[in-house]
């Protein structure tokens, strides 16, 4: 395998608008919440019941989750970013679905570094009051608010589930291309 797969120019520019339009998206999207001056937990409703503005502030990883150990998100945001990018970049996504959801996973994690290095948190204010989640608390279901997010969660999560659907999709083409040709091999042996 080469190092290098030369890629069409028109695939290199919209790999790199992807990542740029999403940065540019979640930097100034933080900035007006930051502008606000609202205090922790300040809540805006946008469309009642259905989405709000409420500022955040998440030392964790996507959507709150471990916020005691930033450090770890770092190093391990850094190694996507560069490796999701230079897998990109050298040519290696086998299809366009691959590429486009590689580039959103290093867009959002490239928008969410940028507020872990110069703010040592992330500015989080997307609020869904009508999604909840099950969890266990005390050995009893209880239904939890989802949390509070960011436009480069939104890049990540969304990324992340193309590029599963991406997998998958050449996962099934690998298999019916293994079984075709098994069986036009069987049609010559006969």
């Amino acid at each position: 395998m080469s190092l290098y797969k030369k890629m069409p120019r028109r695939d290199y520019f919209l790999y790199g608008a992807i990542i740029i339009i999403g940065v540019i998206l979640d930097q100034i999207s933080k900035i007006i919440i930051l502008l606000q001056d609202w205090p922790l937990g300040y809540d805006v409703p946008v469309i009642d019941g259905l989405l709000s503005f409420t500022f955040h502030l998440n030392r964790g990883a996507g959507f709150g989750m471990l916020s005691d150990h930033r450090w770890v998100f770092m190093v391990v945001s850094t190694i996507a970013i560069i490796g999701f990018g230079l897998y990109i970049f050298l040519g290696h996504s086998d299809n366009k679905l691959m590429g486009i959801s590689m580039a959103m996973v290093t867009s959002g994690g490239i928008g969410n570094m940028i507020d872990r290095t110069f703010l040592g948190e992330v500015t989080d204010f997307i609020r869904l009051p009508f999604l909840h989640y099950p969890s266990i608390s005390g050995g009893e279901l209880v239904w939890r608010q989802f949390p509070i997010f960011n436009i480069a969660d939104c890049f990540v999560t969304v990324g992340a589930g193309m590029l599963i659907a991406s997998l998958i999709i050449a996962l099934v083409a690998e298999i019916k291309k293994s079984k075709r040709e098994k069986s036009e091999k069987g049609g010559k042996e006969k």
